[in-house]
């Protein structure tokens, strides 16, 4: 057995006599995936809450940190079509975007 995969399809041929056992080893996987994922959010929250935008809102700082946890998904995103549909729900925003 090289690895922690190899014990458990071991064990899973013995269910019946080590049932809590695979129970145990089935949870140790899957916290350590769970807890990198709010490691990683944390990360991200604690680099965009610095002293200077301690003043940002609720509602703005949710919405950031979705963008930079979920930046693969952002990145691919078109921008004009972005741009556009912000500008068109903006129509009193001083920038002209287009």
């Amino acid at each position: 057995m090289e690895d922690i995969h190899d014990v458990i399809d071991k064990l899973r041929s013995l269910k019946a006599a080590f049932p809590e056992l695979l129970r145990l080893l089935d949870i140790a996987l899957t916290i350590a995936v769970s807890s990198a994922a709010c490691e990683r959010s944390f990360s991200s929250l604690k680099r965009m809450k610095t002293y200077l935008r301690s003043t940002m809102s609720q509602l703005r700082l949710n919405n950031l940190a979705i963008l930079s946890i979920e930046s693969n998904i952002a990145s691919s995103l078109p921008l004009e079509v972005v741009v556009d549909r912000f500008a068109y729900q903006h129509k009193n925003r001083r920038i002209c975007l287009s």
